[in-house]
């Protein structure tokens, strides 16, 4: 199992647009599934059969 990346202090660039932001952070993270935030360890799901990639471009759709 690969080790899980840290979120905790990780660099936000604000002026970039929302969607260059996303794959920053998806870049940073590599699991957005699953990743630490200082000593807690978050597991993302969601209900039926969407994905995490799925859910994101469906909020940069509706953001645009």
């Amino acid at each position: 199992m690969s080790k899980l990346v840290d979120v905790k202090g990780m660099p936000y660039d604000f002026d970039k647009c929302l969607k260059e932001r996303s794959t920053s952070y998806k870049d940073y993270v590599k699991d957005p599934n699953r990743f630490k935030c200082g000593e807690y360890t978050v597991t993302v799901e969601f209900a039926g059969r969407a994905d995490f990639e799925s859910c994101l471009a469906q909020g940069l759709e509706n953001a645009e």
